[in-house]
């Protein structure tokens, strides 16, 4: 995957028109996976994170008063799912639950988030903000972004108008790592419907309903 290693330092929205008409998009959070192979990236992002923020190409569009959203990658797929309010919450404690690894995987696209983020820095503690529900009724689309806040390593998803660094990627290096995954089938579909898990079996079916 060609990733930039020069960044671009501006707010979500500017980084991906920038990246747009460059024909590329943004580095997205499922693309970390490969983005760590590359040791001088890694060496700039963690700088990055140390100085101000990684702003990744991943948004999250909250919906109003509810835990569900789509997180929705740049020049990718789009998910809908539950993601519960979370206040400076240790990755440990989210980790512990269904919607919280579910939550963590579809963001970073691997089970091992802290073996993924200890890559950037494995001394400090990491913890996940999510925006709170009451906050859920204006500015509903916001990015991820990574970085160091003193003792601790944000996951934080609440980003709106902050400058921070992106950096670009080739678009057709990038087509697999994005990752449009397939439809659900209709038995997918009835299991979740069997097994008393109505509100994930509709987050299926308006996933299929999504253009990809």
């Amino acid at each position: 995957m060609q990733i930039d290693h020069k960044p671009i330092h501006t707010i979500f929205r500017d980084a991906r028109k920038i990246a747009e008409k460059q024909n590329k998009q943004l580095l997205n959070t499922n693309q970390l996976t490969q983005a760590v192979k590359d040791k001088e990236l890694v060496r700039i992002m963690t700088k990055e994170m140390d100085d101000e923020w990684f702003i990744s190409g991943t948004s999250i569009t909250y919906e109003k008063n509810s835990e569900w959203a789509t997180i929705k990658s740049h020049k990718g797929n789009a998910v809908r799912l539950r993601v519960p309010e979370y206040r400076r919450t240790p990755l440990s404690e989210v980790m512990k639950t269904k919607d919280g690894k579910h939550y963590l995987k579809t963001l970073f696209g691997t089970k091992k988030v802290k073996q993924l983020l200890d890559n950037y820095n494995k001394d400090l503690s990491k913890v996940v903000w999510t925006r709170c529900i009451e906050d859920r009724e204006d500015n509903q689309e916001r990015a991820v972004r990574l970085y160091f806040n003193e003792d601790r390593f944000d996951i934080d998803g609440i980003c709106f108008g902050n400058n921070g660094f992106s950096h670009s990627v080739s678009i057709e290096s990038a087509k697999q790592s994005n990752g449009n995954p397939k439809k659900y089938s209709k038995e997918e579909i009835r299991n979740e419907i069997d097994n008393d898990n109505p509100d994930k079996a509709l987050a299926m079916m308006e996933f299929n309903k999504l253009k990809r």
